[in-house]
């Protein structure tokens, strides 16, 4: 973080900005916290990052797993019935393969894919809070155990995608070695 050079505003800025957000000043001459070489702006080093980064995707693609598992074979044998391969299902397993290949393009750090998956894992965050806030009250009138499976569910979906969101930003400037 820096600070702002005019007088009448003085407010602290990310390092990154070469304008004040707050008054507009040009922050270009100011000068930045020096990094250690190999460090990002979280202070991680680059084998940390790319743990974290490789990890995120391995665990994105066993979400899309799991939820393939848990739509086509768990649900319906609690049910009791059979997996019947209508339209509902085809487009769960479409969308769960487009999830699986965003995940792979994610990992190859292809740039478009990226950002796509940037967009996608804003939009998990918004319905899977929706989701978990909905499935609160299942715990009180639902089967207990499935409420707990579906709550942690959301919870790692939630997190993965949080985590996705930040790692493509702390790997925005990334020198991939």
């Amino acid at each position: 973080m820096i600070q702002c050079p005019n007088p009448h505003c003085g407010q602290t800025v990310p390092d990154f900005m070469d304008e004040c957000q707050f008054c507009g000043a040009d922050l270009i001459a100011v000068d930045r916290p020096n990094r250690k070489d190999g460090e990002t702006g979280t202070g991680l080093s680059h084998s940390h990052i790319k743990l974290i980064y490789n990890m995120l995707g391995l665990i994105w693609i066993g979400s899309a797993i799991w939820d393939g598992i848990q739509m086509m074979v768990i649900a319906p044998a609690v049910a009791g019935e059979s997996l019947e391969f209508g339209v509902f299902e085809q487009v769960i397993v479409v969308m769960l393969s487009l999830k699986i290949l965003f995940a792979i393009g994610f990992l190859a750090k292809i740039e478009i894919i990226r950002g796509i998956v940037n967009f996608f894992c804003g939009l998990q965050l918004v319905f899977g809070l929706i989701g978990l806030v909905m499935s609160i009250p299942l715990l009180f009138f639902g089967s207990f155990l499935s409420t707990i499976e579906m709550l942690l569910s959301a919870v790692i979906d939630l997190g993965t995608a949080a985590g996705i969101i930040w790692i493509i930003g702390e790997t925005d400037n990334f020198q991939w070695k």
